[in-house]
């Protein structure tokens, strides 16, 4: 794995920490971190290095789902808002 993927209980969200490098490889192990978190989720992308396409897509529509972004590089919130390919 590229990435290492911390959960952390925050009162009423449960924020997820992703750093590293996000590729393809490692979608299915953060939808299934996804499906396991209980009410409200927030993503923290600080030390998010990269990412490609696929997982773009993967945040892009956890974010329009609902998921709060909480933070990330400017360079990833221009990816993720708007779409702009690698």
């Amino acid at each position: 794995m590229s990435i290492r993927i911390t959960t952390i209980p925050d009162s009423e969200t449960t924020v997820i920490k992703i750093d590293g490098r996000l590729t393809q490889d490692d979608t299915g192990e953060l939808v299934r971190i996804f499906r396991t978190v209980e009410g409200r989720a927030a993503l923290d992308l600080t030390e998010l290095q990269s990412v490609d396409r696929t997982s773009v897509v993967l945040l892009r529509d956890s974010i329009a789902a609902g998921m709060e972004l909480r933070a990330a590089s400017r360079y990833l919130e221009l990816l993720l808002k708007w779409g702009t390919t690698l």
